[in-house]
């Protein structure tokens, strides 16, 4: 299992994503789909942008991560997209995944 972004309240993984709000919980990769980024405004036009991704996960549309850091949400994002890429690659080689999420 290969690690893509290891943070404070973030890890992700090749096979699973694990958030703490506010409680630790872990999300399997094989079973999002169609992720999302929301970029929203605290205030408009001047107040600071809030980035969010967003991704279903069996019939519930959840935040997977939410941060005003653009930077870290960039890195996140970019984890992500290397987890997705990773399990379409395991489920085209070995077809061991129901679910393949398509990059954002």
């Amino acid at each position: 299992m290969s690690t893509h972004f290891r943070g404070p309240d973030l890890l992700i993984t090749d096979e699973m994503i694990a958030v703490r709000v506010p409680q630790w919980r872990q999300l399997r990769i094989c079973k999002l789909r169609d992720p999302q980024v929301v970029i929203l405004r605290t205030w408009w036009p001047i107040g600071p942008r809030v980035y969010e991704l967003h991704a279903w996960y069996g019939d519930h549309l959840i935040c997977l991560y939410s941060t005003r850091d653009g930077a870290r949400f960039g890195q996140v994002r970019r984890a992500l997209v290397r987890s997705f890429e990773t399990e379409r690659e395991r489920h085209e080689r070995y077809g061991v995944s129901a679910a393949i999420p398509s990059p954002m």
